[in-house]
């Protein structure tokens, strides 16, 4: 319960980290832009809410750090919105041209594409080490196992596009959802330098079903790479202490299930969780039985039964872990290349997923919400600077892809506005706004709603 709680609250300050952040800089974005074009700028909020405090800086504006860290505005002077002074009315946003307040709206998603390249340019400087490719189980009868696809093969590239780490591979599968059709994988068989292609045949679209893996509807898994069976920790009072298991024995059976490696004994206590069950287990060349009665861990009902130990590593295991990974980093001029080429088709797979969305092609179960994002943001967190860098980037495209949306009420409904405005030469009707921000409302609560059902029903 008590580190439920306590991911809990760490997932709740990674969200309000990247939510502040990613909303900070796009209101920055506006902020900047209509102050350039002339249009007077009344607050910059960071948050919403009753100040906690605030200032007047030297230009006039009231700078505000709010109680609800998640969100922010900026306010400008505008006619449609309280009345202005005559003497004002130069500085209001609605007395602006046309060009200037679509730059103004342009600039919040700008600005968080431009982040969002700062953000990756500055993690493949670093180096950004993740998993290689290396095929795990294949799934029987699946697409990959059909095409020949077997355990301990790299993945070299996925459809046209190279790949390097699983991260990689699983960008390349996400392109292809909703779809069906041949897909062409190439790879490098263990211990060989020449490369192979195969070609799978998916019948079934991928992201069609339900809250869908994409590795999984093409029959992939990850590799990974199982400790042996010696335990190297055992946690005091646990069910393996209380049962005599001491660190450096060897589990070789549990129940009927021949044990030879740590993920063997995982699987042999599916569903025993507060059940007995019969241990065998080699100590100093001796053979000793033991029954024990596995754990079930709070706040868990999958029936996962735990010991309470921990596995045996070695030197040659590290080693060998050490050999599954892969450091991709570049040069300055490099690094910012990739960072571009990589903003842009997280772009271009945002809005794949949208208009396939729209289609039915893909399941409106794959929206994820805000606890979605606070526990990919908190999961990147605990994994260090670099992979928090990435995700902070990833949500940063999505956030000014999900503005430039022309829906009323976001940037892009605003934008719809204005040109609709600079064909027709006068603005919108003031009663076509109001009911297109009404619809917009209506829909961006039914997503929401969406995605936050999305999200618990995950748990």
């Amino acid at each position: 319960m008590i580190e439920t709680a306590m991911n809990g609250l760490w997932n709740l300050a990674s969200l309000i980290v990247v939510i502040g952040v990613l909303v900070t800089f796009h209101e920055w974005g506006h902020f900047f832009v209509a102050r350039r074009a002339g249009i007077k700028v009344l607050k910059f909020s960071v948050g919403f809410g009753k100040p906690i405090f605030s200032w007047f800086g030297k230009d006039g504006v009231e700078y505000i750090i709010a109680r609800i860290p998640l969100g922010g505005y900026v306010k400008m002077l505008d006619e449609n919105e309280a009345e202005v002074a005559e003497e004002d009315l130069p500085g209001a946003f609605n007395r602006a041209s046309v060009g200037k307040r679509i730059a103004v709206v342009s600039a919040g998603p700008l600005a968080n594409f431009i982040l969002a390249i700062f953000l990756f340019w500055i993690t493949f400087m670093m180096g950004v080490t993740q998993l290689k490719p290396i095929i795990g189980k294949v799934i029987e009868s699946s697409p990959a196992s059909k095409a020949g696809l077997s355990e301990g093969m790299l993945i070299k590239s996925v459809g046209n596009e190279a790949v390097t780490s699983w991260n990689d591979v699983v960008l390349e599968l996400v392109s292809f959802l909703g779809e069906q059709g041949e897909l062409e994988i190439q790879v490098q068989y263990p211990g060989k330098t020449t490369i192979s292609s195969h070609k799978l045949v998916i019948q079934k679209a991928i992201g069609s079903e339900d809250d869908e893996n994409p590795l999984t509807t093409v029959g992939l898994t990850v590799f990974r790479l199982a400790a042996s069976n010696r335990v190297g920790a055992v946690s005091k009072g646990s069910a393996a202490d209380r049962a005599g298991i001491i660190v450096g024995d060897e589990i070789t059976q549990i129940n009927q299930h021949i044990i030879v490696n740590w993920d063997d004994l995982k699987l042999a206590l599916v569903n025993q969780a507060n059940k007995t069950v019969e241990l065998k287990l080699q100590r100093e060349g001796q053979w000793i039985d033991l029954k024990v009665r596995p754990e079930a861990k709070a706040g868990d009902d999958s029936g996962q039964g735990l010991l309470g130990v921990g596995a045996s590593i070695d030197e040659t295991y590290l080693k060998q872990r050490e050999a599954l990974l892969v450091t991709v980093n570049y040069g300055i001029w490099d690094s910012l290349i990739h960072a571009i080429d990589r903003t842009g088709k997280i772009f271009a797979l945002n809005l794949n997923f949208v208009g396939k969305l729209i289609s039915g092609h893909v399941s409106t179960k794959n929206l994820s919400g805000p606890v979605g994002i606070a526990q990919g943001a908190g999961r990147s967190a605990s994994e260090g600077i670099r992979s928090f860098l990435s995700f902070l980037a990833l949500i940063s495209v999505s956030l000014g892809f999900l503005n430039l949306l022309p829906v009323p009420v976001l940037d892009g409904g605003h934008l719809l506005f204005y040109l609709v405005e600079l064909v027709r030469g006068k603005p919108v009707p003031e009663a076509i706004q109001e009911f297109g921000m009404k619809i917009g409302i209506v829909l961006i609560l039914t997503l929401t709603i969406v995605a936050l059902f999305n999200d618990v029903s995950r748990f």
